[in-house]
């Protein structure tokens, strides 16, 4: 599953970017590099106990995920699988523009994924105390007891500032300066050290040429726990906060209380949110207070500190430069601090206008079906935004895109024209596709139970049987309640039931019954409940 959506988030990166396979000296397919953090090989642990098949190495070792990229997509460059657990994907950002630095690279691919399929860290993760017992990150509430655990995967596309604007590319933010250090003096492993990372800011500032004056807004690494929460932002208060006033504050965040931790790619989601702060010139609110602020966190009023409580304009320093910038701080609990500052991008000179009358849109794909799809996405797109340029969508559709085995030109001298154009052609392929049914499996919730609900298939199905049982016996290694008899017995009064003891019962019978059904040859395109 982490192959799979690392794959289509690179995909979609790309195709943000604009990049074109060895379309210039840049895009060179023996000079683009991989970098991923991941942490956690919960596919492969939970196959570990069910099938050994012919993938379990090549699908489930984290190795195989940025090489799996580099596989794909054709790039001889280096492929890095990169672990130091919470920070993992900040670690591979700071490798990728390392290499692109030392022009070991031209063009890399930096990121990281978390999925979450395996219980046993769940439950290890508990039991150290890391997680919240009572739902999301509360960073910065007088209640804040632990993070929030989240799926997530994120990547960004990197290259040298003078290559992105030779190539013109559509640059969303620059890497001013990015550093590492680790908290060797801490009380504990996972303990964060507020020493350690006011020297880690210094030298990040240092690497971007910059005063701490210049920032304009922190992304914190707040996970919500008391510890981490109050060092940090003592922390960026000594380093960040002289001189501020509350007619020049320093804003801070976090986006986990907004999507959760995404563990080890918390750095690459924190970046990303920094660049959408550029590109909607706004400061979002901070949801983390759901009740009031810790009081043992500073008074940040006093010290020219802010938590956006609305969308707040992001306004460039008015004593600055007229740049906006951004440092990401993202740690681990393993020690290891990460921090990177981000700057708005350059303003790129403006494009002559096209003389051209008249102009070529390409729509390409690699299946018949999927060159409809496209050519429908575009049609759309076009309808919701008729102003656009034709000149754009040509050059777009052309240079910036990979083109692939089935593809379609149409010339165009409007927008309209252009729409027209493609919807004849929608319906001429829509008349020679045919499409194969799906089969979709759907699951009731909460408040369907009812006694013996799996009763005969139990005694019917050893399939079915030896899928509950060996649920069952999950549930109880990891201290849950029974459930089988409540699946069993037609005598239980599901009234009097635990609630917890219910959903096991129902998630475990949906469970088993999918794997039944495709035991059965039925293969479900979607699976809902």
């Amino acid at each position: 599953p982490m192959q799979r959506l690392l794959l289509i988030t690179a995909y979609e990166a790309l195709e943000m970017a604009g990049y074109a396979k060895d379309r210039t000296p840049a895009t060179c397919h023996s000079r683009v590099s991989s970098f991923m953090g991941q942490t956690s090989d919960d596919w492969r642990e939970v196959n570990a106990s069910q099938n050994i098949e012919n993938f379990y190495i090549t699908g489930g070792i984290r190795a195989f995920g940025p090489g799996r990229l580099n596989y794909h997509f054709g790039w001889e460059g280096a492929s890095y699988s990169l672990d130091t657990a919470c920070s993992s994907s900040s670690a591979a950002i700071q490798l990728a523009c390392s290499a692109l630095r030392a022009r070991e690279c031209d063009t890399s691919l930096a990121g990281g994924a978390n999925v979450m399929t395996a219980s046993s860290i769940f439950a290890g993760l508990s039991r150290g105390g890391f997680l919240s017992p009572t739902g999301s990150c509360k960073t910065y509430d007088e209640g804040a007891d632990g993070y929030c655990r989240a799926d997530a995967v994120g990547i960004v596309v990197l290259k040298r500032l003078e290559d992105a604007i030779l190539d013109r590319d559509n640059i969303q933010a620059v890497i001013k300066g990015v550093s590492t250090n680790h908290s060797a003096e801490a009380i504990s492993i996972t303990h964060p050290h507020a020493e350690t990372q006011q020297r880690l800011f210094k030298r990040t500032l240092q690497d971007a040429c910059l005063s701490h004056e210049s920032i304009d807004y922190v992304e914190m690494h707040g996970t919500g726990t008391q510890a981490g929460d109050t060092i940090e932002s003592t922390s960026v208060a000594k380093v960040f906060g002289p001189g501020r006033t509350l007619d020049n504050p320093l804003y801070f965040g976090t986006v986990k209380p907004n999507i959760g931790h995404g563990e080890a790619a918390s750095g690459v989601t924190s970046v990303i949110k920094a660049v959408m702060m550029f590109s909607k010139n706004t400061i979002p609110p901070h949801i983390g207070v759901k009740r009031k602020m810790n009081p043992k966190l500073l008074d940040f009023n006093a010290i020219g500190m802010k938590l956006a409580d609305r969308n707040v304009p992001f306004k460039p320093n008015p004593r600055g430069d007229g740049k906006r910038r951004i440092m990401v701080n993202n740690f681990d609990a393993t020690g290891g601090n990460t921090s990177i500052i981000l700057e708005d991008p350059p303003k790129l000179s403006a494009v002559g206008e096209d003389p051209r009358g008249s102009y070529v849109i390409t729509v390409s794909a690699k299946t018949r079906n999927a060159l409809w799809e496209n050519t429908h996405r575009l049609v759309e797109f076009l309808k919701m935004n008729p102003q656009t340029k034709l000149s754009h969508v040509s050059y777009t559709t052309t240079a910036r895109r990979t083109h692939h085995n089935f593809r379609r030109s149409h010339v165009a001298t409007c927008v309209s024209d252009l729409q027209a154009s493609l919807e004849r052609n929608l319906e001429a392929q829509h008349e020679r596709s045919i499409k194969p049914k799906s089969v979709v499996f759907v699951f009731t919730g909460q408040a369907s139970q009812y006694a013996a609900m799996g009763s005969q298939l139990f005694k019917t199905s050893a399939f079915f049987r030896s899928q509950l049982l060996a649920l069952e016996t999950t549930c109880i290694s990891l201290n849950l309640p029974s459930f089988l008899e409540l699946l069993t017995n037609p005598d239980v009064d599901i009234k009097s039931c635990d609630p917890v003891q219910s959903q096991l019962a129902l998630a475990a019978l949906e469970v088993a019954l999918a794997k039944l059904w495709c035991s059965w040859g039925i293969k479900p395109d979607l699976v809902l409940g």
